[in-house]
């Protein structure tokens, strides 16, 4: 069978320069020339030591939106046929296309011409959990699509499971109770992955935390309540090996005492990015569940585990 593959792409991750051991030479915020302790990041140093890092590999559209926009389809941001389309229809004022995030959505030609469904037609299950932000979005006459619309047309561009999504960015049209959610948009990988392994079939997850993007990530850890998603409010907690639920021993803790561990891990790290790092650790823990669900399974020695910063 052939191998499983994850894409782990979070929202505006800082690039660790000092970590990969990119040239100092190339541009970058200064806080960001950091190497962070192996002790915020445990997982990614795990695949780090044991993997291969590809210092001068970058997606060649640099944050948010576009970024997973050009990871998809390969493509520059400016290729986008939305943008084009959108650029074209303008007043004639804009003589090259536009790559911000209203305009680059993964749609058209883009959505049935991608990576997603190269994996579907070789016989892969695919699926997405987290931030999207890649269709169209709500405001104005536009009404924001329910939670199973959204599933929908995501669902279009290949994927046979969407679920635990952001659909694009908090605040305006697209705010209520929610905000950033990693237990849950967790679960639902965790979730896909044992189903697809259960099937004993290959599978392609592209698994995007929405931290550290906007809104405050230490507000969520702080205030937010795990059980309000996008999705509407749960029902209970999510349990997650490695953030809600001990890995050794099975046991549940609440959501709350487990983001506290999140707070005081980057506390003792004396960090000067503390906003980023507070999204790091917690898209850390993510990615442990996730090696936990691969070896619960035993398909860790069949998977490949891209990351990205």
């Amino acid at each position: 069978m052939p191998p499983n593959v994850i894409f782990l792409q979070p929202d505006d991750l800082p690039y660790y320069d000092g970590w990969v051991g990119r040239p100092t030479g190339i541009p970058n915020s200064p806080n960001r020339r950091v190497t962070p302790p192996s002790s915020f990041f445990p997982y990614y140093s795990q695949i780090h030591s044991e993997g291969v890092a590809f210092s001068e590999a970058n997606v060649v559209s640099p944050a948010c939106g576009t970024s997973r926009y050009s990871t998809l389809t390969g493509k520059f941001a400016s290729r986008s046929a939305s943008g084009r389309t959108k650029t074209l229809n303008k007043d004639g004022s804009e003589t090259r296309v536009q790559t911000t995030i209203p305009y680059i959505k993964l749609q058209d030609a883009d959505c049935s011409t991608n990576i997603v469904q190269l994996f579907k037609g070789a016989g892969y299950k695919t699926g997405v959990t987290g931030k999207w932000h890649l269709t169209k979005e709500g405001g104005g006459n536009s009404p924001l699509p329910s939670y199973a619309e959204q599933q929908g047309l995501i669902q279009e561009c290949g994927f046979d499971f969407a679920d635990g999504l952001y659909w694009e960015n908090m605040g305006g049209v697209f705010d209520g109770d929610f905000t950033h959610n990693m237990e849950w948009v967790t679960e639902k990988a965790v979730d896909f992955i044992h189903d697809a392994a259960d099937s004993n079939t290959p599978f392609f997850l592209y698994f995007n935390p929405s931290v550290p993007h906007d809104p405050l990530v230490s507000d969520a850890l702080d205030n937010g309540d795990c059980r309000e998603t996008p999705a509407g409010v749960l029902s209970s907690e999510p349990r997650v090996k490695h953030m809600t639920v001990d890995a050794a021993t099975d046991a549940v803790s609440s959501c709350s005492s487990y983001r506290q561990t999140v707070t005081a891990r980057e506390d003792a790290g004396q960090s000067n990015v503390h906003e980023q790092n507070l999204g790091g650790i917690w898209i850390d823990d993510g990615l442990g569940a996730l090696l936990q669900a691969l070896e619960d399974k035993g398909i860790k020695d069949d998977t490949i585990i891209v990351t990205m910063m």
